[in-house]
């Protein structure tokens, strides 16, 4: 069976290395989606051009796809609205893998969808978002990923690659 996953990304303020990295560990197919269907600009500059928009996604069934993944540093502002918190929702709901990545989850926290989760986040560089998370009553583990049910929550970067097995479980686990 051939795997397909979709990849959502702020139009800029996200790590190209987490971007390859999530490339490198996934099997089967990778879409990417991102705001109006604007090309993506990483930190350094690197350009990703989206199969879809976040509106197209928003009318898509959850079905297409075998897993949602967010990936944001800075950028997880543009995750921020009801189109890509009823993304999320869906996903989550229909049980698949939701995996937030560096600060994506920061967006979520912010709009309440992470009550009582255990998260983390890359908190040694942004650590300002720390006491946003606890308010939100959300929890922090300080662990390079966390799985919460079908939630995942990395730090980006290498810990992408601690993710590598616990994601091909969940894969056959959430079908």
């Amino acid at each position: 069976m051939i795997r397909s996953h979709l990849i959502i990304l702020p139009t800029e303020g996200f790590s190209e290395e987490d971007l390859v990295n999530f490339l490198d560990i996934l099997d089967g197919k990778v879409y990417v989606a991102t705001p109006f269907k604007k090309v993506a600009v990483a930190k350094y500059g690197s350009k990703v051009y989206p199969d879809f928009s976040t509106e197209e996604i928003f009318l898509l069934k959850e079905a297409f796809f075998d897993s949602l993944i967010m990936i944001a540093d800075k950028g997880f502002k543009e995750f921020i609205n009801n189109e890509t918190a009823g993304i999320f929702a869906r996903f989550y709901y229909a049980k698949k893998p939701v995996i937030l990545s560096s600060l994506a989850q920061i967006a979520f926290a912010k709009m309440d969808l992470l009550l009582g989760k255990t998260i983390t986040f890359n908190v040694n560089e942004f650590p300002e978002y720390l006491k946003t998370v606890l308010k939100l009553k959300v929890r922090f583990a300080d662990l390079p990923y966390v799985v919460d049910g079908n939630l995942i929550t990395t730090k980006g970067r290498d810990a992408i690659y601690d993710l590598e097995d616990s994601l091909l479980e969940l894969l056959s686990v959430y079908k």
